[in-house]
């Protein structure tokens, strides 16, 4: 009995409602609904569903992680713009045979020998896609059992919605696709805005097209349908970068919610701490703390200073000419950022990530 499974990025458990999706409320009333517990975690998120694992043991957290050896360490002498050494890192990644793909962002070109990639291959190598002939459409990757094609131009959700749907077969067990257009708006254009709740309005359309048309193929699918995390709104900006000292003996990392430090002394160490304690916005991870969110180790910050929802650290190394308007990645005790699974099978109303993975690997 083949299966469908939807990734719909940033549309979090609150959104889910009869007047913003009425496709998806009612559905989830005919199936299973569980509340679905996120993470204090970026690329990890979609690592622990597939996987059953923690970042801790996965390994994976953010999109990139400190190294002594990145792939783009010879950058920093390229006399290039970040506009286009983004294409030649994607190039380059690409001729490397990764399969987990990303932009260099806005991180300085004096950084670029620190940082790499935190997974060089994407999801459809985890254990939940293994022992199934499947199709998985993450863009820019298109991929039937292992055979990968890329998209190189880029695609609406609408588009990817068509495309999946002309690659119906009789022989497929798997069916995913991450749609991704809705997080992106959200992050422009605010929660609860007008326009965001009509793209989740589109979105919900969308959704009822795909499932409904690979419902009349096949009569008995099963269904997955989940949201990795849900957004919270930004009424104010923090310039962290402008109170660091400059110097040599220490590097960071900073993120829209998260700043990560390496240090090479303890008195730069101490410096920084002093500093970060005045902001009143954030915290200083304890290592409890780490524990409790289940961060990994020293590849991911010596410290992390963690900033408080509502909050965004701008500038950072993903946002330098328009800040967002509205945010995940905060602590997840401290707003409002579950997801949601949708099934056709018995499922618990609340679930982790990680208990997520044994109601669905066998599907």
């Amino acid at each position: 009995m083949p299966t469908l499974m939807v990734c719909l990025d940033s549309l979090g458990y609150s959104l889910l409602t009869k007047e913003n999706t009425p496709y998806l409320y009612n559905l989830s009333k005919k199936l299973y609904k569980a509340r679905l517990k996120t993470l204090l975690a970026f690329t990890g998120v979609e690592f622990t569903l597939f996987t059953g694992k923690s970042p801790t043991q996965h390994n994976i957290w953010l999109e990139f992680k400190y190294t002594k050896n990145s792939i783009f360490k010879i950058y920093k002498y390229l006399p290039l713009k970040n506009s286009i050494l983004n294409y030649l890192a994607i190039l380059h990644q690409l001729l490397k045979k990764r399969t987990f793909i990303t932009k260099l962002q806005n991180i300085p070109k004096s950084l670029l020998p620190y940082f790499d990639l935190s997974t060089t291959q994407n999801i459809w190598k985890t254990s939940f896609f293994q022992n199934k002939t499947f199709i998985c459409y993450k863009w820019p990757f298109f991929v039937k059992n292992n055979k990968i094609k890329i998209d190189f131009f880029k695609k609406t959700d609408s588009q990817k919605v068509n495309k999946l749907i002309k690659n119906i077969q009789s022989n497929v067990d798997l069916y995913y696709i991450h749609l991704t257009e809705l997080d992106k708006f959200i992050h422009l254009s605010k929660i609860d805005s007008r326009e965001t709740i009509n793209k989740i309005k589109q979105l919900d359309n969308l959704v009822k097209h795909l499932v409904t048309y690979f419902q009349k193929y096949y009569p008995n699918l099963n269904i997955i349908l989940w949201s990795d995390h849900n957004q919270v709104n930004i009424e104010s900006l923090i310039n962290i970068q402008k109170l660091m000292p400059k110097s040599k003996d220490y590097i960071a990392f900073y993120g829209g919610t998260t700043i990560s430090f390496w240090f090479k002394n303890n008195s730069i160490k101490e410096r920084i701490m002093n500093i970060l304690k005045t902001i009143k916005q954030g915290k200083i991870l304890t290592q409890r703390d780490r524990i409790h969110y289940q961060i990994p180790e020293r590849e991911y910050g010596d410290l992390i200073f963690l900033i408080e929802p509502k909050y965004l650290i701008y500038p950072n190394f993903y946002q330098k000419s328009k800040p967002f308007k509205a945010m995940h990645g905060y602590a997840p005790d401290k707003a409002d950022l579950d997801g949601f699974l949708i099934t056709n099978k018995r499922i618990p109303k609340i679930l982790t990530l990680e208990q997520t993975y044994k109601y669905i690997k066998d599907w």
